[in-house]
Parts: structure tokens; sequence; C-alpha cells
């Protein structure tokens, strides 16, 4: 991207460590946990650190009568538990605080295929106090079901939770106030991240370096096949989910990032993104973006800081972009940098507020590929107030190739003239009102003759994004 001087600013990211739509925020699972099932018949170890002992066996839930058997109290003992056994694989971990400070939680091979899951009904809850960190160095198809990760430090790899193999789970836990990253990941391949709540992170850029930023979930280094899924990320001075691919680097393919919600985030940071994508090898293949909300991006500062609501960035091509909507989406909705057959088709993109709907864009400190067979076609784009004069920034070399836009639907709440001018423009733009039901409530649902649906041929978007149970 470019700042106010027209300098490139480039990141480095990779090898560095009737439908409704409605933001009710109040009847999603929010902040709360949803409900974790385990299979009463599983064996499993326990530990509790109220009444537990690391003497017993571990695999009764509570102290027998007699106080002689019963669950481990720490987490260390589990899992040398399940290091040594052939057959139990799983720890369930009972109600309470356990410190993590001093004893940080780490995996190698020996760990492969263990879960750690919280007891049912129950709330456990790993403290790391700003220092202690979960880090994985060689295990695969490790499961961590329905914890809470609170305060935890940076590990080696730049976050609170680092992960790398192959198969892991992480579904149904709360990761609260992460130093740099809540979850971390390289060559991560055939992981779920689904259901989680990540509730606070900082900061957005390193100390003096607006050419990096943070996410929540930052995955890189040839980390493909995974789905980032109904997961809420909410309040982070940085962006939520991150892929990226240093030139070097083997990329990141078939990810998925879908049913997503992101919540005032971006909120102290220059140039992020609330989804961010970067592929400086320029092979990534079969990403999508789909079906995420992103409900505030960019914070007070959000029409200067170069935020965008979804960054496809450093040469990312081959980027489905569709169903996802889009309202205080930061500086910009959408950015293209340098990248060519990226798709996006079928997105809300509401601009109340100042926001510019595209900055389109090539970098001329990369080999330039000439940003061919990029496309913006069958979005509504929707103004409640100020109407910008040109939605689009457009920054490319004359040999870069504009994007095809067509069939949108453009319409202002105030009457306003919408552009249609400039080096982007819409060959066959629809101006109508969608028939949003109350937009200025986060309520997007529309009639089922809405002209969105009769005139430009708009999906139905799902409604089941964040968490569910």
């Amino acid at each position: 991207m470019m700042d106010n001087s027209g300098q490139n600013l480039t990141r480095f990211r990779g090898s560095l460590p009737a439908i409704r739509i409605v933001f009710g925020f109040s009847s999603l699972i929010a902040l709360g946990m949803t409900a974790v099932a385990v299979a009463q018949d599983t064996p499993s170890y326990y530990v509790s650190g109220t009444n537990g002992n690391d003497s017993w066996s571990g695999t009764l839930t509570d102290p027998n009568s007699a106080n002689t058997d019963g669950p481990f109290k720490t987490l260390a003992r589990a899992q040398s538990a399940m290091r040594a056994s052939s057959t139990i694989k799983t720890t369930n971990i009972r109600s309470g605080t356990y410190s993590i400070q001093f004893t940080n939680l780490t995996f190698a091979s020996q760990d492969s295929g263990e879960s750690w899951i919280r007891y049912p009904g129950e709330t456990a809850i790993l403290d790391g106090a700003g220092m202690g960190y979960i880090s994985n160095a060689g295990a695969d198809n490790l499961t961590f079901t329905g914890l809470v990760f609170q305060n935890l430090g940076i590990g080696p790899y730049g976050a609170g939770m680092n992960l790398r193999g192959s198969g892991h789970i992480v579904r149904w836990n709360k990761f609260l106030n992460c130093k740099l990253s809540c979850l971390s990941a390289s060559r991560l391949t055939d992981a779920v991240i689904d259901n989680n709540t990540m509730n606070g992170q900082s900061p957005g850029n390193p100390a003096g370096n607006t050419g990096y930023a943070y996410s929540a979930i930052d995955l890189w280094y040839g980390s493909s096949n995974n789905r980032v899924t109904h997961n809420l990320i909410t309040n982070t001075e940085g962006g939520g989910i991150a892929f990226s691919a240093g030139r070097n680097d083997p990329p990141n393919n078939n990810n998925i990032v879908d049913r997503n919600i992101f919540r005032n985030v971006n909120t102290n940071v220059v140039d992020s993104g609330a989804i961010y994508m970067m592929d400086r090898t320029h092979s990534a293949v079969g990403n999508q973006i789909t079906n995420n909300i992103i409900d505030g991006n960019g914070g007070i500062n959000f029409l200067n800081n170069w935020t965008k609501a979804i960054y496809l960035d450093d040469l990312m091509s081959n980027v489905l972009v569709s169903g996802n909507v889009c309202r205080n989406c930061g500086q910009y909705a959408l950015q293209y940098h340098a990248g060519d057959h990226n798709n996006v088709v079928n997105n809300v993109f509401d601009l109340s507020g100042g926001a510019l709907l595209g900055l389109y864009q090539n970098n001329t400190l990369l080999t330039g590929y000439g940003m061919a067979g990029n496309a913006f076609e069958n979005n509504i784009v929707y103004f409640s107030s100020t109407v910008s004069n040109s939605p689009w920034v457009v920054k490319i070399g004359s040999s870069d190739a504009l994007p095809a836009v067509a069939t949108n639907l453009y319409y202002s709440a105030t009457g306003a003239s919408i552009s249609n001018s400039g080096q982007i423009v819409d060959a066959n733009p629809v101006y109508a009102d969608p028939q949003f039901t109350n937009p200025s409530g986060g309520d997007y649902s529309m009639t089922p003759t809405s002209p969105a649906y009769t005139q430009i041929q708009f999906q139905p978007l799902p409604t089941d994004q964040g968490p569910v149970p």
C-alpha cells in the first residue's frame, strides 16, 4: 500500500515468527462458553487443582471415599500419564485456575493424539500471568476443547499458543488478554480452529514498525488445508485472522475463513486487515474468505490508519471473497494489492461513516504479474450518509489490469448521487434500495422482492456466524 506521500509501505509477514443478517451480539453466545459434550465412555485422566493428588491414578473424577485414589492435581502429571499410556490420550480438567506461569505447557512428538478438555459443566482456566505459554514442537492431532486461556505470555514463536503439525482441533475455547497473537502457527495443515472467542489482543504494530501488524490468529509458512470458522474475535489492537507467506516460503493453500465475527478490531494499528492474506510467492491457490461479519474495524482513527476489512496484500491471488458483511469497515472495505484472479462477489459493504470501498494498488517493490482476472461483481454497496466522490482509490502502473466491475447494487439512504466515474467503472450498475430491515441496527435482512435478489441475483447469506453450540 502507499501512504499519503505516495511511498510504498510494505508489510513483512511470512516466515516471521427472508434472509436475515443481524448483528445482535446479545443474542450470540458472545463471551460465554458453548456446551462441550464429552463422551463419558472415552477413557480419560482427570485433573483437579482443588482435591487432586499427583500420586493417584488420575482415572477418577473425584477422590474415592477412602481418599486413596482420585484425579491428578497438575497438568504436568496428566501429560506424563498420557505419554506413558497406550490407551488413555484424553484429560478432563476440573473447575479451577491452573497457573502455567513457570511451567509452560509444551508438546513434542510423544504427545500426538492428546485431547485436553474441560470437564462438562465446569470452567477450567489456564493462566499464564503474562509469562507462561503453550507451544507445540512436534505433535500432531492435538485437541483443545472448552478451556479458558488467559494472560498467556509470548512463546518462542510470538504467541500465547503456537501450533505446528497436522490435524489439530482448537474448539469452543476462550482466549483472553493475548500478547502479540492469541494463536499462531507455521506449517499448520488440516487443522480446525472453530467456535473460539478471542477477547483482547495487543499491540497492533511492533514498537516503531508500521510495516508489520499482529493478528489474533496468525498463520504462515505453508499453512494449508485449514478451517478457521465460527470464531468471535473482539477488542484487538491488531487484526483478526492473518495468513502470510514470504517470498521464499511455501505458500498457504486451500484455507477456509468462514462464518467468523470480528468486532472492534484493529483499534490501535497502522496498515492492517480484519482478515488479512499475503502471498509473496504468488503461487497460493484455493483460499476462501466467506460468510464473515466485520462490524467495527479501525478504531477511532479509521479514516487515516490504512485499515481494511479484507486485505489481499502483496501478490495474494486466487482468493474467493463471498458472502461477507462489512459495516464500520475501516478506511477501506477492501484492498487488492498487486494480486490477480481474486473474485469478490455477493458481499454487503455498508460504507456509512466515511469508509471507502476499495484500494486497488500494485507494488513496485515486488515482481509485477499484471493484476489480471480480478473481479468485483454482484455486491451490495450501501451508504446511510455521506457518499465519497469516488468509492475506489487506484494506484497501478500502465501494464496493470483494472478489475472487472459489474452488476453491483448501489444505494444511498439520503438520495445522494453515487459516482460511477474514474478509473474503475461498473459496467452494469444497479441503483436501487435493497430494502434492508434496519441497517443502522445491523439488520441486513431483505424481503424476497428486494432488487438485490431480482436485479443482481444476490444469493442468500447464512445466519449462523460466530460461535454456535
